[in-house]
């Protein structure tokens, strides 16, 4: 320290008259330091010592002339001239403080001039200075070079107080290797402290910041962190060394360690007070390569930035990446100077993937949220209106708009178009990076895509439907823009490599359709010069034409086929039951696909036609025609069995979901009860010249349209199959016979399904035997035809509706847990209605016996029982209903079919029906 206080003195090369200080470049507020006070222990004299106080502290009387006042001792010789001395005679300078590095041999002072000085002690030269340094601090850091206990790298570190800035530079003439932002003047400073023996002592710097956020709050919260300085050079060197030598354990679990302690700042129950900063010098501080791509992974999909440390967008993780970019470099120069073995290889490649795809991550949420941004509340409105007769629709687009209309308020609406997928967040606010990055995930390497591409590289929505609903909201949201920014979903899909995989792009097209009411998908691209999902749908089609031309040995003439015909999206389709929903986005593609196969075919010479891209969509427009007339007309109760399956296009092309006859049946209820009227219905619509199927040609033309849509406009509600409409002369309003008249040629099926649905209808109001009266005589029907199943449904009646209800009349509801006890008893103390029901028991019961001993025909439906089958759908098909009935049904015995009827003659007889007990203890 002695030596430091002559090299303070050395600065002080002026004359004893001169005004130190005053100068025009004198800074008012620099603070004066009094770290030297006991710089030199050999001066022993207190007025001297005093004096040296005076100068160190930047008094204004000169050293020199208080020197030569006092007298000499006569152990003291004169300090000689030197000749730093004389090279330091600028007289304004005062310096102000100076710190001695840990080794003794270098000095760094400033002064008021705005200069910080190093100075060789050795020597007496300075070495360096820095300008524009005013009102600065500093102090010095080290870094164990090689291991060893004396071999450090020496660095200077200046915290600049008024830029908010500390500022790292390697001695002796090494460049800047570290800039810091800091808060600026009182609420940071930098402190300096030497570490432990086990890391050999070297000194280390600390940033302390205070956090409260306001000088008059009381609770003071103060955050330190640990300076990381990095250094290229320094960090060649320690690889080198870990390289020659094989791995450090203290430097592994060192790394361990501040993974460990990242993860606990990360966490959200963590206590510590930090900001971002303290995060990244944390990150910085992770060392094995292993670990910094971790911790890049962690960082992404961390929403404890934007929530307790309000960080935006995606600037942030840009330093992150840019940090493992430039420690990645680091570790690819040495494999090519020291070479290398697999598992480093391995760590390298690994890094630079999931730097690659962080990077893609960037890139896509930037282009997103710049949209967000700028365009937050630009819907467009060109089309807002809606009045749909004063714009020019086209046929299929008129109709949708129908559908959409004719939905509106039926009991469907509720029970069977509810939106499968909804999204809560709101969309309008922009989408924070972590929910981005959380919603996204690296394609599997090893995994090939259904053209038998290479997904490496390439950045997929996350495979659970529920995490990336989210994220397609936001990045289709420029689709219900104007046209001038819809190519902003194309340019997040490139970003992130898979505008190419058009299989996914369609499947994700798809799901964010289903979140969007019918109306607002008609509104924006049904019609108009503003249709940007018909636009997005187009491109996606020529960029598949495009890639067919480049590359035809990867992307072949079939591949492409597929894509123009948007093969997954109209898979897609038909798996959606909002049929009004699904009936609007088939519209939508139709249209992209007209347009854009007329253009692949001029281009192709008629290779690709459009009469055959756009056939299947025509076809599934028609399809779901026919599945919303039904849906519409039976008000969503469909389901003959109760089961709950989606009434979807691909349900009902299935052959063991949907009953056709029950479905006919259930609309032939609804207008009459009377199995001879409703036979007549039957054989008038099949030889009616006016009927049409539909799903065929036929039901394109405006009249048929205007007579399916008339038959789902008006309201009938589900209690009209208990008190139906009857039949009127309104030409209207037509019976789904009427569209589906092949049916009419197996009366057989149609009476069965009556008399199961009925029966069940009877179940529920047990009191109205009228209803079971008419099951009965629908039963009488199919008894007539002889058919196949007549046991099996004689069988399902009786089991199923009449013997539950003769067990509780006899033992009792102890038994009979499928009654209701309060419903039930009051009509068996009635003797009118035991009257009744006991003969409507004996009717089916004889029936049974008589279908027993009967010979019945097969009621098999061949595949020639129509020439007209390919244009009707659904195709005339085995019942599954009935099917099933049929496969359960067990051989019935002709003693226990009289052991029934001779109970049931009894009872009549008898008040007291518990004294059969005594006679019958039980029957089969």
């Amino acid at each position: 320290l002695g030596v430091a206080f002559e090299a303070v003195r050395w600065g002080f090369g002026r004359g004893a008259d001169d005004n130190i200080g005053d100068g025009p470049e004198t800074d008012a507020n620099d603070e004066i330091s009094t770290e030297f006070v006991d710089a030199d222990e050999g001066f022993d004299d207190d007025n001297e010592q005093s004096n040296q106080r005076s100068l160190i502290s930047g008094g204004k009387e000169d050293y020199t002339t208080l020197f030569m006042q006092k007298e000499e001792p006569k152990d003291l010789f004169p300090w000689p001239l030197c000749h730093a001395s004389l090279a330091y005679c600028d007289l304004p300078r005062q310096f102000i403080s100076a710190v001695v590095d840990p080794n003794g041999a270098l000095v760094a002072t400033t002064d008021n001039l705005g200069r910080v000085m190093l100075f060789d002690l050795e020597t007496g030269q300075f070495v360096r200075v820095w300008k524009g340094m005013r009102n600065v601090k500093c102090s010095f850091a080290e870094l164990p070079r090689r291991g060893a206990e004396l071999d450090t790298a020496l660095y200077l570190v200046i915290h600049l107080q008024e830029r908010g800035t500390v500022e790292s530079y390697r001695l002796r003439q090494g460049p800047r290797v570290t800039a810091v932002s800091v808060p600026k003047r009182g609420d940071c400073a930098v402190v300096a402290c030497f570490g432990p023996p086990s890391e050999q002592c070297v000194v280390r710097n600390f940033i302390l910041m205070n956090d409260s956020g306001s000088a008059f709050d009381r609770n003071i919260h103060i955050t330190m962190d640990q300076l990381v300085i990095e250094d290229e050079e320094f960090l060649l060197e320690v690889a080198a060394y870990s390289g020659c030598n094989g791995a450090n354990v203290d430097s592994r679990k060192d790394s361990g360690l501040q993974l460990a302690l990242l993860m606990q700042l990360l966490a959200p129950e963590t206590n510590i007070a930090f900001n971002f900063q303290t995060v990244f010098m944390t990150f910085k501080q992770i060392r094995a390569l292993s670990d910094l791509g971790e911790g890049l992974d962690i960082l992404s999909k961390c929403s404890e930035l934007e929530d307790k440390m309000v960080v935006t967008g995606s600037d942030f993780h840009s330093q992150i990446v840019s940090h493992c970019k430039y420690r990645l470099e680091l570790a690819k120069q040495l494999e090519i100077n020291e070479g290398s073995g697999m598992i480093r290889k391995a760590v390298i490649s690994d890094l630079s993937s999931k730097i690659a795809y962080h990077e893609r991550l960037i890139n896509a949420y930037n282009d997103l949220h710049h949209f967000e941004l700028k365009n937050d509340r630009r819907i467009s409105d060109a089309d807002d209106s809606d009045d749909w007769e004063a714009r020019r629709l086209s046929a299929w687009a008129s109709e949708a708009v129908t559908w959409i209309s004719l939905s509106d308020g039926n009991e469907a609406q509720k029970t069977r178009f509810a939106s499968s997928f909804s999204v809560s967040e709101n969309n309008e606010k922009p989408l924070r990076f972590s929910k981005f990055a959380q919603a996204c995930s690296p394609a599997n390497v090893k995994k090939k895509n259904r053209r038998g591409l290479d997904c490496n590289g390439r950045v997929y929505l996350s495979g659970i439907k529920k995490d990336r609903m989210l994220l397609l909201g936001h990045v289709f949201r420029p689709l219900l823009h104007d046209v001038f920014v819809y190519r902003v979903t194309n340019s997040v899909f490139n970003r992130l490599g898979i505008s190419e995989d058009f299989e996914a792009l369609q499947q994700y097209f798809g799901e964010w359709a289903m979140t969007l009411s019918p109306i607002t998908v008609a509104k924006s691209n049904l019609s108009g010069t503003w249709r940007p999902m018909v636009r997005f749908l187009q491109d996606l089609v020529m960029s598949a034409y495009d890639m067919s031309q480049q590359s035809p040995e990867t992307f072949d003439a079939l591949a492409l086929e597929k894509v123009v015909q948007l093969e997954t999206l109209l898979k897609f389709v038909t798996e959606v039951e909002d049929l009004p929903k699904a009936f609007t986005i088939s519209v939508v593609c139709l249209d992209a696909v007209n347009v854009a196969s007329k253009l692949i075919e001029e281009r192709t010479y008629g290779k690709v036609t459009q009469v055959e891209s756009v056939l299947p969509w025509e076809n599934l427009l028609r399809n779901l025609r026919l599945c919303l007339l039904v849906c519409l007309r039976l008000a969503g109760d469909v389901s003959p069995t109760g089961a709950v399956n989606p009434f979807t296009v691909k349900s009902v092309n299935q052959p063991d979901v949907f009953s056709t006859y029950a479905w006919i049946a259930r609309d032939e209820l609804s207008l009459s009860h009377d199995n001879q009227v409703l036979l007549a219905l039957e054989s008038a619509c099949l030889s009616s010249s006016e009927a049409f199927y539909p799903s065929s040609i036929d039901g394109d033309t405006v009249t048929h349209k205007r007579s399916i849509l008339e038959s789902c406009s008006c309201h009938r509600p589900s209690s009209s199959l208990r008190n139906p409409t009857g039949l009127t002369n309104d030409d209207h309003s037509r019976p789904l016979i009427f569209y589906l008249k092949d049916h009419a040629n197996y009366p057989a099926h149609l009476a069965a399904h009556r008399a199961l649905i009925l029966a069940g209808l009877w179940g529920q109001t047990p009191d109205n035997l009228d209803l079971i009266k008419s099951s009965i005589a629908a039963l009488k029907i199919v008894l007539d035809y002889s058919a196949s199943f007549s046991l099996a449904a004689l069988v399902e009646v009786y089991q199923s509706r009449i013997r539950p209800v003769c067990r509780a009349m006899i033992f009792g509801f102890d038994d009979v847990h499928e009654l209701s006890q309060d419903v039930v008893l009051p009509l068996i103390n009635d003797p009118l209605w035991i009257r009744d029901f006991s003969t409507i028991t004996k009717m089916i019961l004889s029936m049974i016996s008589t279908c027993e001993s009967a010979t019945m025909v097969s009621s098999s439906i061949s595949s020639s029982a129509t020439d007209t089958e390919h244009e009707m759908w659904p195709p005339l098909r085995e019942d599954p209903v009935l099917k099933s009935l049929e496969s359960k049904r067990r051989s019935v015995h002709p003693s226990s079919v009289d052991l029934h009827h001779a109970v049931i003659f009894a009872v009549p007889l008898m008040n007291d029906t518990k004294s059969l007990e005594a006679i019958i203890p039980s029957f089969f």
